[in-house]
């Protein structure tokens, strides 16, 4: 691997994590209460209108999860 092709990965690492550091402080902003040391997935969906999202410390949220604050009901309810 050439030292440009190593510059680019840990550029491109370092704007991934600064994106789900921001992903994260907007979760916490709208209610999520997220533990230390997370790593959520960008693919991740996480849904907090309804109710109350509490994800522990040192947890991960992997690509394609879905946390809802809700289930189907809610639909009735207001749809």
């Amino acid at each position: 691997m050439t030292g440009f092709s190593k510059l680019l990965r840990k550029t491109i690492h370092r704007v991934g994590n600064t994106i789900r550091a921001v992903n994260i402080a907007w979760l916490r902003l709208t209610g999520a209460e997220i533990g230390e040391n997370c790593m959520i997935s960008l693919r991740a969906k996480i849904d907090v209108r309804r109710g109350k999202v509490i994800i522990g410390d040192n947890s991960t949220v992997t690509y394609g999860c879905v946390i809802l604050s809700h289930d189907a009901t809610a639909r009735r309810i207001n749809p």
